[in-house]
C-alpha cells in the first residue's frame, strides 16, 4: 500500500509544475503567485484548525519573528521567481536550474560546515551536474542565455529555495511544520499582493480564463496532494525507498510536458535527464 501512496505523490508532485506551467501561459505571473499562494495558504489554516494545532503556537521571540520574515521573504522570491520562469521558459529547462539546489546544498554543507563527502559521493555530484549542462546546453554555438531570460529567473528562484531550506536550522526547528507554513505563506501572500498593486495588476484579474484559473488553482491543490500522500508512505513500518522513488518526480515531470505540452525533448536532453535522474537517486 505504501508504494501506490508514494507513486500518486510523485505524480501529483509532477502535477504541481504541470499545471502551473499551463496555467499561466496568458495569467499575469504575479496575479498567478498570489491565488496559487492564497490557496495553499487557506488549505494549511484549514488543516491546522481542524487538527487543532494552533494550540502549539509557542511564545514567539524576536528570533523567532525574524527568522519567520526572512523564510517568508525567501518564499516569496522563490514562488514570484519560479512562476516567472516556468511563464516564459520551458520545463525541461526550468527544472534542470532548479536541481542546482541539490549541488547548492552540498557547497554549503562541505564548506559552512565541513561536512565529509567520499569520492563515490562527488562522483555522483559531478554525474548530476553533468546531466543539468546536457539538458541546458542547445546546440553548438547558440548562446544558452540568447533569449532565454527566464534561466536567469529560474536560477534566482533556485537560490532562493536553497535559503528558504537552511533558514529553520537556525532556530525554527522546534516549531510546528505546518504552523511554519501558514505564518510563512500568509507573509508570502501579503508581499505578492504588495507587488500586484504596486504593479496595478490587480486589474488583470478578470482577464484570466477559467481553464487557466482552474490550472492555477489545482496546482496548488497538488502540492497539498502530494505532501499527504508522501506523508501516508513514510507511516507504514515497512516502507523504504520512500525518499527514492520521490526523487522520480524530476524525470516524471520532464516527460509529462513532452507529451502533454509538446516540448521538445532532444536526444541529448532525454540523456541529460537520465544522468541527472539517476545520480540524484543515490544522493541522500
Amino acid at each position: 500500500m505504501w508504494l501506490a501512496f508514494i507513486l500518486l505523490s510523485v505524480l501529483f508532485s509532477s502535477m504541481i509544475v504541470l499545471f502551473t506551467k499551463y496555467g499561466v501561459r496568458r495569467t499575469d505571473n504575479t496575479l498567478a503567485a498570489v491565488i496559487w499562494t492564497f490557496l495553499l495558504l487557506f488549505l494549511y489554516i484549514v488543516f491546522t484548525v481542524r487538527n487543532r494545532l494552533f494550540t502549539e503556537i509557542p511564545y514567539f521571540h524576536i528570533k523567532t519573528v525574524l527568522l519567520l520574515l526572512i523564510s517568508g521573504i525567501f518564499l516569496t522570491g522563490f514562488l514570484w521567481f519560479e512562476i516567472r520562469a516556468l511563464s516564459l521558459g520551458e520545463i525541461n529547462k526550468v527544472v534542470p536550474i532548479n536541481c542546482f539546489y541539490i549541488i547548492f546544498q552540498m557547497l554549503i554543507e562541505k564548506f559552512a560546515y565541513h561536512h565529509f563527502y567520499t569520492w563515490k559521493i562527488m562522483a555522483l555530484y559531478g554525474i548530476l551536474f553533468f546531466g543539468i549542462l546536457l539538458m541546458l546546453l542547445e546546440n553548438k554555438g547558440k548562446n544558452v542565455l540568447h533569449g532565454n531570460i527566464y534561466l536567469i529567473y529560474a536560477f534566482v528562484a533556485t537560490i532562493c529555495y536553497t535559503l528558504l531550506q537552511r533558514v529553520p536550522s537556525f532556530g525554527l526547528g522546534q516549531m510546528n511544520t505546518e504552523i511554519r507554513k501558514v505564518f510563512e505563506m500568509l507573509l508570502a501572500f501579503i508581499l505578492l499582493c504588495i507587488i500586484a498593486f504596486m504593479g496595478k495588476r490587480q486589474k488583470q484579474i478578470f482577464s484570466i480564463s477559467f481553464m487557466n484559473g482552474v490550472a492555477i488553482c489545482f496546482s496548488a491543490v497538488c502540492v497539498w496532494m502530494s505532501q499527504w500522500f508522501y506523508e501516508r508512505a513514510r507511516t507504514f513500518p515497512n516502507a523504504i525507498y520512500t525518499n527514492e522513488i520521490q526523487k522520480l518526480s524530476i524525470a516524471v515531470v520532464i516527460i509529462l510536458a513532452s507529451v502533454f505540452l509538446r516540448e521538445r525533448l532532444t536526444p541529448k536532453s532525454f540523456f541529460g535527464m537520465i544522468f541527472l535522474t539517476g545520480a540524484y537517486l543515490f544522493l541522500t
